[in-house]
């Protein structure tokens, strides 16, 4: 895990609309259901910290390269939805 110094986090939501270009994530929305999807590695990644109570997400310096990662391997373990079923029936 890289250590960073805590002036380098900034909010989920300020990534999103500085750092992000909007081809992955277009909304927020869609930004939370990743977060959501993903929320355990996203914090085991040392690069995303969950907003409690009315604190928002905050995210490190190289959030956008675990989202990279975690899309990969997604990507390479993808299967269609018809084939996922396929060997048991």
């Amino acid at each position: 895990m890289e250590r960073f110094d805590v002036n380098e986090l900034r909010t989920a939501k300020d990534w999103l609309e500085n750092d992000h270009d909007g081809t992955v994530f277009p909304t927020f929305s869609s930004l939370g259901w990743f977060i959501r999807q993903n929320r355990a590695r996203l914090i085991e990644s040392g690069q995303f910290f969950p907003g409690v109570g009315r604190m928002t997400h905050m995210v490190g310096p190289e959030f956008g390269l675990v989202v990279t990662d975690i899309l990969r391997e997604k990507a390479a373990n993808w299967q269609p939805r018809d084939m996922r079923g396929a060997a048991h029936g």
